[in-house]
């Protein structure tokens, strides 16, 4: 197993519109001027606070097949990309909700996953990199519970995470802390010129997930 961590290359600018778009604000909307006005008061933390990190691990060829699930039946390797946007920005929407303060809240839990969503641009010339200096091609991109048991978070944890626990936990029910957090895993190819890592939300069975229609409208 091989890994690297990113911390210093996400140099994302928070897209008002799709926050926004995540909470079904827009200008029509009678608490528009006041959820701008908050946002506007926010964004300033949020920026100081989010402490975005990406974990990219891989096995080529994987090393321990017999912990590998039936639906990631490749030979070549897999690749796991773990990413956070922080406990920040979770922890004090958790406080806003808690003090009676929703509108905060919601927008500090739209910013965490909109930041997100963003830090996939920032990691793919990394990932391209480790292709190019391994040798290999990314097949397809997958994750849990869409198209593998959620128990594998286990397998990555164990794997990938576990001496980064000071930064990430594992519940029992497999859920990652920080809850801003996303796992995917790529399968690798010997095909050096794929690269087949994006998200592809029409593989997604949730049809009003604000990501895809955030897509859609894009």
């Amino acid at each position: 197993m091989k890994r690297k961590i990113f911390t210093d290359i996400f140099n994302v600018s928070m897209d008002r519109e799709n926050v926004l778009f995540k909470i079904n604000c827009s200008e029509d909307s009678p608490v528009y001027d006041e959820v701008i006005e908050t946002y506007n008061q926010l964004l300033p933390w949020f920026m100081n606070h989010v402490r975005p990190m990406a974990v990219v691990a891989w096995e080529s060829p994987c090393q321990s097949l017999e912990d590998i699930p039936p639906e990631l039946d490749n030979k070549t390797g897999l690749m796991y990309m773990i990413q956070t946007a922080g406990l920040g920005p979770e922890e004090e929407s958790r406080r806003r909700f808690a003090e009676g303060d929703y509108l905060a809240g919601m927008l500090l839990d739209a910013m965490a996953d909109v930041y997100l969503f963003s830090m996939d641009q920032f990691l793919f010339p990394m990932l391209k990199e480790i292709c190019r200096e391994e040798g290999f091609g990314i097949a397809c991109r997958k994750e849990a519970p869409t198209d593998l048991p959620l128990d594998f978070h286990q397998y990555i944890y164990d794997r990938c995470l576990k001496d980064l626990d000071g930064i990430f936990k594992l519940s029992s029910g497999f859920m990652f802390t920080p809850v801003k957090t996303s796992c995917n895993v790529l399968e690798l190819t010997a095909d050096k010129t794929a690269f087949e890592a994006r998200h592809d939300c029409s593989r997604c069975p949730l049809k009003n997930c604000p990501v895809r229609l955030m897509q859609q409208k894009g």
